[in-house]
């Protein structure tokens, strides 16, 4: 009695409390949570609401108590502020049957303002909302190169260097409203190999020994794009030899991409029983690791709901990471006539 309305001369909040308008939080205190900024907030949580409630159980008499005990993820509304662990309340939503149901048909986009999003979290769209059209074309490439090899006299060994300017390529580009850039990429090939006597390994036959090194640059590269750049840098290392008159014939390939962190080891040992007749053994083991980049402004596939870390992001597997779990173990028979 004697308490003033909101907006009337003299209204205190922390002593008349509110009987109209939007819920003060100073006049209830932390509880009452934080005040909703705009209509549309206060619709979103209002339909919050409603959906908890829909996950009520079944009560026949509607005398609005459940005609049984609730299950977790069951709206009691004798216990509408439930905060026990995993049990659907109005302060645990996110265990409600009908809201967990709305998860299902519902994702994220990303969290950048050009994709709907607001910095921090993403715009939830339904699946049917999602997606995009894919055009597959296949076009001229227009490529300009140059090779040359020539011996070296010092070192003894035979050098080859290729050169080639791709223009036009096209990569994948997150930042991009269709999702594709292109960007001119410039090769360099530099291979040199070298017959070399390791004597007390084998004394009876040189040991072939081939390095090659693959640059590329990529002009025009932007932090969208899905792959490595501006700079990539592939090695491989390859060293054979054969022993009893080269019946027995061991190799080994090393392989090592900069950028991704990629590689492989390629061991393998053939053995000719005859000139047309031959037996060979290996293992191709490859390892590497997906590299996380942002996701797409318009993606092609449907939304999905993600958390953590990398909740806007996914996953990309560039140079040997593509093939980093395909490792294989394989013998082969090999006749010929």
């Amino acid at each position: 009695p004697g308490a003033r309305a909101p907006g009337a001369p003299g209204y205190d909040p922390l002593v008349d409390g509110t009987t109209a308008g939007l819920v003060i939080p100073a006049a209830f205190g932390a509880s009452a949570g934080q005040q909703l900024r705009s209509e549309m907030a206060a619709l979103s949580f209002n339909f919050q609401l409603l959906a908890a409630a829909l996950s009520s159980p079944p009560d026949a008499n509607n005398d609005l108590i459940p005609d049984g005990p609730s299950e977790p993820d069951e709206f009691d509304p004798t216990d509408a502020y439930s905060v026990d662990p995993g049990q659907c309340s109005w302060a645990q939503p996110q265990f409600c049957s009908v809201v967990t149901s709305f998860f299902t048909i519902v994702g994220q986009q990303r969290n950048a303002v050009r994709a709907g999003g607001i910095g921090n979290f993403g715009r939830t769209d339904f699946l049917w909302h999602s997606g995009g059209e894919v055009v597959l074309q296949y076009e001229k490439r227009n490529v300009l190169g140059f090779s040359t090899d020539f011996p070296e006299d010092f070192t003894k060994s035979n050098w080859s260097v290729e050169s080639a300017w791709i223009d036009g390529q096209r990569f994948n580009d997150v930042n991009a409203l269709d999702g594709v850039s292109q960007a001119d990429t410039f090769n360099l090939t530099v291979s040199v190999d070298r017959p070399t006597f390791i004597n007390f390994l084998n004394d009876q036959r040189t040991f072939f020994l081939n390095a090659q090194v693959f640059f590329q640059y990529v002009a025009g590269y932007n932090r969208g794009f899905t792959t490595n750049g501006p700079w990539n840098m592939l090695a491989t290392l390859t060293v054979n030899t054969g022993y009893f008159r080269d019946r027995l014939q061991p190799a080994l390939t090393f392989l090592f991409d900069q950028q991704s962190g990629s590689g492989g080891l390629l061991p393998k040992i053939t053995y000719r029983f005859t000139s047309s007749f031959s037996a060979t053994i290996g293992v191709n083991w490859f390892f590497g690791s997906p590299e996380f980049r942002s996701n797409p402004l318009m993606p092609v596939s449907t939304v999905d709901t993600q958390v953590g870390r990398h909740a806007y992001h996914q996953g990309v597997e560039n140079a040997l990471a593509v093939v980093a779990d395909r490792d294989e173990v394989f013998f082969r028979l090999r006749y010929t006539w």
